[in-house]
């Protein structure tokens, strides 16, 4: 494995780790979307960077060979992969911003509503005066980003449900994926540094 490769692929991730950073503080669609974008284009730079550093012997090109199709098989990695590929490539959004939404009452359940006023930051205050008896189950649904399928070459790929064997539960929030790929990727780099170097 060449060390100048690295010395690239840690830096990558330095760049890789300040996006993650980003989209942990993001609280909109426009923070995050660059930050998602950004830690896709440094991730893949790695594998690019690992490979070609790899050719430098026969036992690091077999462990990159193992890399790669592990990239290929597993959902989260080949997501983040084709999610790359699919932004710097194409024109359609690989992640969508989901407005918030507020329900009262199922099909059967009523209320009447005096008053109601939901503020800046999404407190909500009313007076609901029931019509049965009961009051309605009210619900709230904050504004989030979600992760959408992605197409490259005609292929569509949904977003993981699934990474190194183990199902994620309720599919995976971005910053699930996002939190999983980059350690993933720091565990590679690390894998790489262990094997003999030129």
């Amino acid at each position: 494995m060449k060390r100048a490769g690295i010395t690239k692929a840690e830096t990558r991730l330095a760049v890789a780790r300040e996006a993650l950073a980003r989209i942990k503080a993001s609280s909109s669609y426009q923070e995050f979307e660059p930050a998602w974008a950004g830690l896709l284009i440094a991730l893949n730079t790695v594998h690019s960077v690992l490979e070609q550093s790899a050719q430098a012997s026969a036992e690091s090109r077999q462990w990159y060979d193992r890399k790669k199709l592990e990239r290929k098989s597993d959902p989260l990695l080949q997501y983040v992969h084709q999610a790359r590929n699919a932004d710097e490539h194409g024109i359609e959004p690989i992640a969508v911003h989901v407005p918030g939404a507020m329900s009262i009452g199922p099909n059967g359940e009523s209320v009447h509503i005096d008053y109601m006023e939901i503020s800046p930051n999404g407190r909500v205050e009313g007076r609901f005066i029931p019509v049965d008896g009961k009051f309605p189950t009210i619900g709230f649904t904050a504004p989030h980003v979600r992760l959408a399928p992605v197409k490259n070459r005609g292929v569509t790929y949904d977003p993981p449900r699934e990474h190194l064997g183990q199902k994620l539960t309720n599919g995976a929030s971005p910053l699930d994926v996002a939190t999983m790929a980059f350690q993933y990727h720091e565990v590679l780099i690390a894998e790489a540094s262990k094997l003999p170097s030129e």
